[in-house]
């Protein structure tokens, strides 16, 4: 990877950025063979949610169905976007964009590594996220962070994939119509630009 994060599924909006639109994660675009992997490895983890949380997966589904256009959803799951992280000791957080109730899964490929746990303090829990462990958990709800990692091995590694659905992807209609709004909103601050 060439950065410690990689964004995979969707992005909104975000001006300052140039991007007027909802749109697919640059890395589609940059490793385009890793787009059907991480569809196929979407499908796996969400029949493990349905399986395991099927009220949870259920309800899920449904504030994501009634929410997000889905031609946002990643290979026809209910979920929007996702994060590859390398070897990242998040510190604690929530995660605050995620559209209400919805929920998180977090694949985890790690080998000659310690630590890097999930701790999540309010529970005083941490899941020791073994190799190709799949966590599920409403990240918008409880404070959660990584513990601190040690290299057992110089080849040592530690990848997790979460996946999640973004708020504001809620504003976004069909990708013909995101592709519409991005070229006009570029027009209008090229002409603003020009003047």
């Amino acid at each position: 990877m060439l950065f410690r994060s990689q964004y995979f599924g969707t992005v909104p909006p975000k001006p300052t950025h140039k991007r007027y639109a909802c749109r697919d994660a640059r890395l589609y675009g940059m490793v385009p063979e890793l787009r059907p992997l991480i569809e196929s490895v979407t499908q796996k983890a969400w029949a493990t949610f349905r399986r395991w949380l099927p009220e949870q997966a259920t309800e899920h589904e449904r504030l994501v169905n009634e929410s997000i256009n889905k031609d946002w959803w990643i290979a026809g799951m209910p979920f929007t976007s996702g994060i590859i992280n390398d070897r990242s000791a998040l510190a604690y957080h929530k995660d605050s964009g995620n559209l209400a109730g919805t929920w998180s899964m977090m694949l985890c490929l790690r080998e000659w590594m310690k630590g890097g746990n999930l701790h999540i303090p309010e529970y005083d829990l941490t899941l020791g996220i073994p190799n190709h462990s799949l966590a599920i958990f409403n990240g918008q709800q409880w404070w959660h962070g990584v513990t601190p990692m040690v290299y057992r091995r110089r080849e040592a590694y530690r990848y997790t994939l979460v996946w999640y659905v973004k708020d504001m992807i809620r504003h976004c209609g069909c990708r013909e119509d995101e592709a519409h709004r991005a070229a006009r909103a570029a027009t209008r601050i090229q002409d603003g630009y020009a003047e």
